[in-house]
């Protein structure tokens, strides 16, 4: 049989973190979030006047950059010598077996599903609890 004999520098656990610092460990936790808010923000306001075309409107792509689109060919997503996958097994390939054991059969029997009693419940510690 082992027997393990503590020495005189092994700590308890209820000797590593003061029970006051562990009972208020929200706050803490909150206010050192706050904190990472409150240094990153001055960054994220100015993040705005950063753009290069002052005449263009945030969101909204260069005139260039506009005209150039519809005349860009994408060879990116071409692999070569290999045909683009088709629309319909690009839109109906999925893994949701819930619906069945083939590929093709959540696109199938997808359709059938009533969600219309479900609901979902938020509660707890939150903004805006509720059934939805």
């Amino acid at each position: 049989m082992l027997i393990k004999l503590p020495s005189s520098s092994d700590s308890k656990e209820s000797d590593v973190t003061p029970e006051s610092i562990y009972l208020s460990r929200r706050t803490l936790l909150g206010g050192s979030l706050a904190g990472l808010a409150v240094t990153a923000l001055p960054r994220w306001a100015s993040a705005a006047d950063a753009s290069r075309y002052a005449d263009v409107e945030p969101g909204k792509a260069p005139g260039w950059f506009a005209d150039k689109l519809p005349s860009t060919k994408w060879q990116a997503v071409n692999v070569k010598d290999e045909a683009i996958t088709p629309f319909k097994d690009a839109t109906h390939y999925n893994n949701f077996y819930e619906f069945g054991t083939d590929k093709g059969d959540p696109a199938k029997n997808a359709g059938s599903l009533q969600t219309e009693p479900w609901s979902v419940v938020i509660d707890g510690e939150v903004g805006k609890p509720g059934r939805y």
